[in-house]
Order: structure tokens, then C-alpha cells, then sequence
């Protein structure tokens, strides 16, 4: 079984336009499905996730037509792209797929923070608390003091 999700299996996805044409739109679905979910959930606005999926569906074909992903074939067929994507709609799989997204953007966030407070300890020569970060409340305690 091959994967072909954006960013996987480079070489296949070289010698195949379309394909990685496809897979980047299917990313870029999933991102905006991703996306609007926490618009949503920050605004404290009940959208049943049909709704958020057709929505991020809608805005990934509208972005992909700009940016010529699969251009020609969702320029013509919008509307059959978008059925048949709705028709596939799985609950259970877009809502893993919401978390994997939010656990990933979370980690990076933390990895951000972690590198910033290492940068100011640095900055600050403070080098030797460095070996603090590695103790969860060192690391609280530090965040705390830098304000982050």
C-alpha cells in the first residue's frame, strides 16, 4: 500500500503531476477543515462538523483554482468535487483528523516556546539553568518569569 498523503512518497509524487496535485488538495482540505474548527470553536459558534467540512471543502477548491492545483479539473467539476467529497464525509475519521492537526499545531507552539525561553536564558547568560528546562516546574517557574 502506497501513501499518498502530501509530502509522502516524493519520488512517485515527481513523476506523477496530478497526484500530487491531488494529494496537495486533499491537505489543504483537511487544513482548512482544521482551521475553521478552531474559528468556531473560539467564536463559541455550534456548527455541526458537516457543515465545517463543506465549508473548508468550499474554500479549498475556491484556494486550489488560484494557486493551480488540479485547476482544470475543479474549475470544471466543482460541483461533482464537492459531492463527492461531502459523500465521503467520515465523522469519526474528520475528527481524528481535527485532533492529529491540533496536536501538532500544539507541539510546535510548546517546541516554539521552549526554543525562546532557551534563546533568552542564553541571551540573559543564564546557560547553566539550561539543565532546569528538563524539570516541569523549573520550566513553569522559568516560562513564568519571562512572561510566556
Amino acid at each position: 500500500m502506497l501513501n499518498i498523503n502530501y509530502g509522502c512518497n516524493r519520488e512517485l509524487m515527481e513523476k506523477c503531476q496530478k497526484l500530487m496535485e491531488y494529494s496537495k488538495f486533499i491537505a489543504l482540505v483537511r487544513e482548512k477543515s482544521v482551521q475553521l474548527a478552531e474559528v468556531y470553536r473560539k467564536a463559541m459558534k455550534a456548527v455541526n462538523k458537516k457543515e465545517i467540512f463543506a465549508e473548508a471543502v468550499e474554500l479549498a477548491i475556491n484556494e486550489a483554482i488560484r494557486d493551480n492545483v488540479l485547476k482544470d479539473i475543479l474549475s470544471k467539476n466543482k460541483a461533482e468535487v464537492t459531492d463527492m467529497l461531502l459523500t465521503e464525509f467520515d465523522e469519526k475519521a474528520y475528527i481524528e483528523g481535527v485532533k492529529k492537526q491540533s496536536y501538532a499545531d500544539g507541539e510546535e507552539k510548546m517546541a516554539e516556546k521552549l526554543l525562546n525561553l532557551i534563546a533568552k536564558l542564553k541571551e540573559d547568560g543564564r546557560s547553566e539553568e539550561l539543565i532546569k528546562v528538563t524539570d516541569k516546574k523549573e520550566l513553569e517557574r522559568l516560562y513564568n518569569e519571562y512572561n510566556m
